[in-house]
């Protein structure tokens, strides 16, 4: 028989050909497969408006043939887009954004209308790039206008850019999935709601914001690829602190690190011609992400260490680098920076010039045990890249960076591309 049940925004269809056997399978996320969606319509869409919420159709299959059985032919999977084909087409929002599941093609159209305007002149809100058409901005302001549990939502949105990320991603050897998180503040806009406090800034003082973390894929060269993945959440008040012994890493905010982890792994499964390497700052430090990359390792990590920690070789890690024998002399370009004064909620900062810096490079394996917490895991087990900067401009700090990754770096080119790969988030 067939049945059907709604679980978590999907819609799930069970096939039972032994309900005995069925009753004692596992339901694991990976024995699922999708095989379309929902066309949005409610019981009593006698107008075919299809206003309800478009939801995945998956089932769990009991033989693996099952469409062979049931005489489904699979048409061929999309082909794999250049780093930028089509986005200098007058139809590159259609190519990006239409078909995106918000539950009703009026409103894909819209969104696809709306892009489009609001790319013709990026620096400025809405009203602004629709250079008054007050029938464009009213539809805007209607899109984007829908409560959190309906269809509009921003994972919807970019859902049709994610799969062409995808896409452009399977036609490349090696992709850097970049990813970082950032405050956006909304201070000064004194009626907005769902808005948290945010003391993130240098100078600790508070501001009303949201927390995007995005994670953009790049080629070899650098050249963007977009989106693969990018979540958003408001910060939470603070509150009396609970020791982190006891608090679940899914309840804290470094988790953002490993779902874009898991994120970027759920991607390598769709395309094994491609590796993958996630790329990370020094707040993505911590055990939890490397035990998670070791448990799924068709990606890799790539990631600044933060803490000196003690190795199982008895020496703080950044020492046990130093006093490693030399592996190389690359040179690194060093960007431009401006000079900033300070502002209310901004430290000053020194401006720099552009240089070639000369540097020492270092690799050596790393092992380091978890921490007390975590007393449960196995021993992590990395390379570690240190480079540093020989001559630094007077009076300038020198560049000094300490990467771990799980790629192996057994000669001096091995840790140059690392060195390499990093440079270019």
């Amino acid at each position: 028989m067939i049945g059907g049940r709604q679980r978590g925004g999907r819609y799930l269809v069970e096939s039972f050909v032994d309900t005995a056997a069925f009753a004692g399978t596992c339901y694991r996320a990976s024995n699922w497969v999708e095989v379309g969606c929902t066309r949005g319509r409610g019981r009593q869409d006698r107008a075919h408006a299809g206003g309800a919420g478009v939801k995945a159709i998956y089932v769990y299959p009991l033989v693996h043939d099952f469409r062979d059985r049931l005489g489904v032919v699979l048409s061929a999977p999309p082909r794999p887009l250049g780093a930028g084909e089509g986005l200098d087409s007058a139809h590159w929002a259609e190519q990006e954004f239409g078909g995106a599941p918000l539950g009703d093609v009026r409103l894909g159209r819209r969104l696809v209308m709306s892009a489009e305007r609001q790319a013709e002149q990026p620096g400025r809100a809405f009203p602004g790039a629709a250079q008054g058409d007050r029938a464009a901005t009213k539809g805007y302001y209607r899109l984007i206008d829908h409560p959190d549990v309906e269809a509009v939502t921003m994972a919807a949105i970019l859902e049709p850019h994610r799969q062409n990320t995808l896409r452009r991603m399977q036609g490349e050897a090696q992709v850097l999935c970049v990813a970082d998180g950032t405050d956006l503040d909304y201070t000064n806009l004194a009626h907005c709601e769902g808005l948290g406090a945010s003391t993130c800034n240098q100078t600790g003082a508070q501001a009303r914001s949201l927390h995007l973390h995005s994670t953009l894929a790049i080629n070899a060269q650098g050249i963007p690829l977009d989106i693969v993945d990018v979540r958003c959440r408001t910060p939470e008040e603070p509150a009396p602190k609970k020791p982190a012994k006891s608090t679940p890493i899914e309840e804290k905010k470094t988790f953002d690190w490993i779902a874009s982890l898991q994120a970027c792994a759920a991607a390598a499964r769709q395309m094994p011609e491609t590796r993958i390497t996630c790329v990370m700052d020094r707040e993505a430090d911590f055990c939890e992400l490397f035990d998670a990359q070791r448990k799924d390792p068709c990606v890799d990590l790539l990631v600044r260490a933060q803490f000196s920690r003690k190795t199982t070789a008895g020496q703080p890690l950044f020492d046990q680098l130093r006093s490693a024998a030399a592996g190389g002399s690359p040179t690194l370009m060093v960007q431009r920076q401006s000079a900033r004064p300070k502002r209310s909620k901004q430290k000053a900062r020194a401006g720099r010039q552009a240089r070639r810096a000369a540097l020492t490079l270092h690799y050596a394996p790393v092992e380091f045990a978890p921490p007390e917490n975590l007393k449960g895991l196995d021993p992590v087990q990395l390379w570690a890249v240190h480079a540093v900067e020989n001559h630094p401009p007077e009076g300038g700090k020198p560049i000094e960076w300490f990467l771990l990754t799980s790629r192996p770096v057994s000669d001096a080119d091995s840790a140059r591309q690392c060195l390499t790969d990093y440079a270019l988030r």
